[in-house]
Protein backbone atom coordinates (compact mmCIF):
# COMPACT_ATOMS: atom_id res chain seq x y z
CA UNK A 1 0.00 0.00 0.00
CA UNK A 2 1.72 3.42 -1.25
CA UNK A 3 -0.05 6.45 -0.17
CA UNK A 4 1.03 9.96 -1.22
CA UNK A 5 0.86 13.09 1.54
CA UNK A 6 0.87 16.15 -1.22
CA UNK A 7 0.55 19.49 -0.21
CA UNK A 8 2.48 22.53 -2.15
CA UNK A 9 2.26 24.05 1.39
CA UNK A 10 5.58 21.86 2.97
CA UNK A 11 3.99 22.86 6.34
CA UNK A 12 0.87 21.68 5.57
CA UNK A 13 2.26 18.81 4.25
CA UNK A 14 4.31 18.41 7.28
CA UNK A 15 1.23 18.35 9.57
CA UNK A 16 -0.67 15.45 7.50
CA UNK A 17 2.20 13.67 7.60
CA UNK A 18 2.76 14.15 11.41
CA UNK A 19 -1.22 13.27 12.47
CA UNK A 20 -0.78 10.23 10.25
CA UNK A 21 2.46 8.92 12.21
CA UNK A 22 0.59 9.61 14.84
CA UNK A 23 -2.54 7.50 13.92
CA UNK A 24 -0.12 4.50 12.82
CA UNK A 25 1.77 4.09 16.27
CA UNK A 26 -1.65 4.64 17.80
CA UNK A 27 -2.42 1.44 15.63
CA UNK A 28 -0.04 -0.55 16.66
CA UNK A 29 0.07 0.42 20.21
CA UNK A 30 -3.51 -1.64 20.16
CA UNK A 31 -1.38 -4.67 19.16
CA UNK A 32 1.67 -4.39 20.84
CA UNK A 33 2.95 -3.04 24.10
CA UNK A 34 6.26 -1.72 22.30
CA UNK A 35 6.38 0.30 19.22
CA UNK A 36 10.14 1.00 17.63
CA UNK A 37 10.30 4.15 15.61
CA UNK A 38 13.19 4.82 13.38
CA UNK A 39 14.49 8.12 12.98
CA UNK A 40 16.20 10.01 10.14
CA UNK A 41 18.10 13.13 9.89
CA UNK A 42 18.49 16.01 7.48
CA UNK A 43 17.00 19.00 6.76
CA UNK A 44 13.38 17.95 5.67
CA UNK A 45 12.34 16.18 8.94
CA UNK A 46 12.76 18.96 11.27
CA UNK A 47 9.06 20.42 11.07
CA UNK A 48 7.74 16.69 10.73
CA UNK A 49 9.25 16.03 14.17
CA UNK A 50 8.35 19.41 15.80
CA UNK A 51 4.75 18.45 14.49
CA UNK A 52 4.66 15.29 15.68
CA UNK A 53 5.59 16.26 19.00
CA UNK A 54 2.43 18.03 19.60
CA UNK A 55 0.42 14.79 18.54
CA UNK A 56 -1.68 13.18 21.35
CA UNK A 57 -0.05 9.63 21.24
CA UNK A 58 0.81 7.11 23.78
CA UNK A 59 4.23 8.10 23.96
CA UNK A 60 5.31 5.25 26.70
CA UNK A 61 4.70 2.88 24.37
CA UNK A 62 7.69 4.14 21.77
CA UNK A 63 11.55 3.62 21.82
CA UNK A 64 13.65 5.93 19.66
CA UNK A 65 15.94 4.36 17.89
CA UNK A 66 18.55 5.82 14.31
CA UNK A 67 17.85 4.68 11.12
CA UNK A 68 21.57 5.69 10.21
CA UNK A 69 23.84 8.74 12.08
CA UNK A 70 27.45 10.30 11.32
CA UNK A 71 30.15 9.31 13.53
CA UNK A 72 30.35 12.06 15.74
CA UNK A 73 29.70 13.12 18.94
CA UNK A 74 26.38 13.13 20.66
CA UNK A 75 25.96 16.96 20.96
CA UNK A 76 27.96 17.67 17.47
CA UNK A 77 25.94 19.73 14.83
CA UNK A 78 26.23 16.95 12.85
CA UNK A 79 24.61 14.46 14.60
CA UNK A 80 21.17 13.20 13.78
CA UNK A 81 20.76 12.51 17.33
CA UNK A 82 21.00 15.84 17.98
CA UNK A 83 18.65 16.91 15.48
CA UNK A 84 16.15 14.40 16.41
CA UNK A 85 16.71 15.70 19.76
CA UNK A 86 15.81 19.58 19.41
CA UNK A 87 12.91 18.85 17.12
CA UNK A 88 11.34 15.80 19.18
CA UNK A 89 12.68 14.29 22.04
CA UNK A 90 13.74 17.11 24.23
CA UNK A 91 10.42 18.54 23.77
CA UNK A 92 8.59 14.77 24.79
CA UNK A 93 11.12 14.62 27.99
CA UNK A 94 10.23 17.78 29.06
CA UNK A 95 6.63 17.25 28.79
CA UNK A 96 6.94 14.11 30.90
CA UNK A 97 5.77 12.10 28.13
CA UNK A 98 8.86 9.47 27.67
CA UNK A 99 11.97 8.81 29.94
CA UNK A 100 15.41 8.77 29.10
CA UNK A 101 15.23 4.61 28.98
CA UNK A 102 13.14 4.91 25.87
CA UNK A 103 15.35 6.87 23.80
CA UNK A 104 18.47 4.88 21.89
CA UNK A 105 21.25 6.89 20.34
CA UNK A 106 24.37 5.29 18.78
CA UNK A 107 27.16 6.25 20.76
CA UNK A 108 30.28 5.45 18.48
CA UNK A 109 33.72 4.98 20.92
CA UNK A 110 36.29 5.70 18.01
CA UNK A 111 38.62 3.12 19.62
CA UNK A 112 36.15 0.33 19.59
CA UNK A 113 33.84 0.78 16.66
CA UNK A 114 32.76 -3.07 16.42
CA UNK A 115 31.59 -2.94 19.90
CA UNK A 116 29.86 -0.10 19.46
CA UNK A 117 28.29 -1.28 15.80
CA UNK A 118 27.75 -4.94 18.43
CA UNK A 119 25.84 -2.67 21.20
CA UNK A 120 23.58 -0.91 18.73
CA UNK A 121 22.50 -4.28 17.50
CA UNK A 122 21.53 -5.51 20.87
CA UNK A 123 19.94 -2.55 21.80
CA UNK A 124 18.04 -3.13 18.98
CA UNK A 125 17.35 -6.77 19.55
CA UNK A 126 16.68 -6.44 22.87
CA UNK A 127 13.90 -4.34 21.86
CA UNK A 128 12.37 -6.80 19.41
CA UNK A 129 14.94 -6.78 16.65
CA UNK A 130 13.18 -4.58 14.41
CA UNK A 131 11.72 -1.11 13.55
CA UNK A 132 7.97 -0.93 13.59
CA UNK A 133 7.70 2.84 11.73
CA UNK A 134 10.63 3.98 9.94
CA UNK A 135 10.91 8.66 8.76
CA UNK A 136 13.20 8.82 6.31
CA UNK A 137 14.22 11.24 3.83
CA UNK A 138 15.15 11.17 0.51
CA UNK A 139 18.39 12.82 -0.50
CA UNK A 140 19.01 14.47 -3.97
CA UNK A 141 20.19 11.33 -5.87
CA UNK A 142 17.57 8.71 -3.44
CA UNK A 143 19.36 7.45 -0.75
CA UNK A 144 18.15 7.32 2.77
CA UNK A 145 19.82 6.64 5.90
CA UNK A 146 23.88 5.73 4.26
CA UNK A 147 22.55 3.41 1.90
CA UNK A 148 23.58 5.04 -1.27
CA UNK A 149 22.66 4.35 -4.93
CA UNK A 150 24.86 1.53 -7.19
CA UNK A 151 27.22 1.73 -2.99
CA UNK A 152 28.05 -1.18 -1.23
CA UNK A 153 25.84 -0.07 1.71
CA UNK A 154 22.66 -0.67 -0.68
CA UNK A 155 24.00 -3.82 -2.13
CA UNK A 156 24.98 -5.45 1.55
CA UNK A 157 23.24 -8.31 2.97
CA UNK A 158 24.07 -7.34 6.53
CA UNK A 159 21.25 -8.21 8.89
CA UNK A 160 21.50 -4.89 10.58
CA UNK A 161 23.74 -2.28 10.81
CA UNK A 162 26.72 -0.90 8.95
CA UNK A 163 29.55 1.13 9.90
CA UNK A 164 31.05 2.76 7.52
CA UNK A 165 34.14 4.78 6.26
CA UNK A 166 33.83 5.74 2.56
CA UNK A 167 30.25 7.46 2.23
CA UNK A 168 29.86 8.95 -1.09
CA UNK A 169 28.56 12.21 0.91
CA UNK A 170 30.62 13.59 3.88
CA UNK A 171 30.95 12.85 6.37
CA UNK A 172 32.16 10.11 5.25
CA UNK A 173 32.31 8.00 8.15
CA UNK A 174 28.52 6.77 9.35
CA UNK A 175 26.62 4.14 11.13
CA UNK A 176 23.31 2.86 9.35
CA UNK A 177 20.39 0.53 8.97
CA UNK A 178 20.66 -2.29 6.34
CA UNK A 179 18.47 -2.61 3.28
CA UNK A 180 17.77 -5.89 4.70
CA UNK A 181 16.52 -4.45 8.31
CA UNK A 182 14.60 -1.53 6.65
CA UNK A 183 12.47 -3.99 4.79
CA UNK A 184 11.57 -5.51 8.31
CA UNK A 185 9.63 -2.52 9.03
CA UNK A 186 5.84 -2.24 9.26
CA UNK A 187 5.51 1.20 8.08
CA UNK A 188 7.53 3.93 6.28
CA UNK A 189 7.36 7.05 5.77
CA UNK A 190 9.64 8.60 3.12
CA UNK A 191 9.95 12.23 2.35
CA UNK A 192 10.58 14.40 -0.78
CA UNK A 193 10.47 17.83 0.12
CA UNK A 194 12.05 20.83 -2.21
CA UNK A 195 12.95 21.36 -6.06
CA UNK A 196 15.85 19.37 -5.93
CA UNK A 197 14.18 16.56 -4.97
CA UNK A 198 12.27 16.21 -7.99
CA UNK A 199 14.48 13.99 -9.93
CA UNK A 200 14.38 11.41 -6.84
CA UNK A 201 10.71 11.30 -6.36
CA UNK A 202 10.48 10.44 -10.62
CA UNK A 203 13.25 7.59 -9.92
CA UNK A 204 11.26 6.61 -6.73
CA UNK A 205 7.82 6.22 -9.04
CA UNK A 206 9.93 4.92 -11.58
CA UNK A 207 8.93 1.41 -12.03
CA UNK A 208 11.72 0.45 -14.40
CA UNK A 209 14.65 1.65 -11.66
CA UNK A 210 16.20 -0.52 -8.88
CA UNK A 211 16.53 -0.50 -5.36
CA UNK A 212 19.91 -0.33 -6.21
CA UNK A 213 19.52 2.21 -8.24
CA UNK A 214 17.29 4.60 -5.66
CA UNK A 215 17.60 3.10 -2.24
CA UNK A 216 14.37 5.23 -1.25
CA UNK A 217 12.42 2.71 -3.32
CA UNK A 218 13.04 0.79 -0.07
CA UNK A 219 10.15 2.45 1.59
CA UNK A 220 7.99 0.83 -1.03
CA UNK A 221 8.27 -2.53 -0.55
CA UNK A 222 6.56 -2.11 3.08
CA UNK A 223 3.19 -3.17 3.99
CA UNK A 224 2.47 0.59 4.27
CA UNK A 225 4.58 3.23 2.46
CA UNK A 226 3.39 7.36 2.97
CA UNK A 227 5.17 9.34 1.02
CA UNK A 228 5.59 13.10 2.26
CA UNK A 229 5.80 15.66 -0.50
CA UNK A 230 5.56 19.27 -1.88
CA UNK A 231 6.78 18.07 -5.14
CA UNK A 232 3.84 18.25 -7.88
CA UNK A 233 5.37 15.83 -10.18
Amino acid sequence: MIETIFDESRERAEEIAAQKIASEIFHLSKRQDKIILGLCGGTSVPGIYRKLAAQEIPWRDVHFFLIDDRLVALEHPDSNFLLAKKNLLQSLLSQGKITEQQIHPFVFEPKRPDVSLIAYMDSLKDNGGIFDIIIASSGEDGHIGALFPNHHSVLSEAGFFILMDDCPKEPAMRLTASRRLLLQSKAGFIVFFGAEKKQAYQDFKDEKISIGQCPAKIVSELPKCFVVTDINA
